[in-house]
């Protein structure tokens, strides 16, 4: 099974169950969800398309988990790219 249909089936069934717990952040599965679709409208307005390839540079580990899996969904690809770097 696809990972983003995973997440949304447990998203459906044990919404609150932890999927992401990053130090002191504990985000449950509903949550993950939720933010995930939230990037994907996100990606939409900014036209990116399933075949896109996009780089990330994020320093926060759960925003860039949640662009990551939105842009799974969305069907692009992405380069992940070190902050600072050129």
């Amino acid at each position: 099974m696809h990972l983003a249909r995973v997440i949304a089936w447990r998203a459906r069934e044990q919404p609150m169950a932890p999927a992401v717990i990053d130090g002191a952040r504990v985000l449950g599965y509903g949550a993950l969800d939720r933010a995930v679709r939230h990037g994907i409208a996100w990606l939409r307005e900014q036209d990116v398309r399933a075949g896109a390839r996009v780089a990330l540079t994020l320093v926060d580990p759960l925003a860039h988990l949640v662009l990551s899996l939105a842009l799974l969904r969305r069907g692009a690809t992405q380069t992940s790219l070190q902050p600072g770097l050129p």
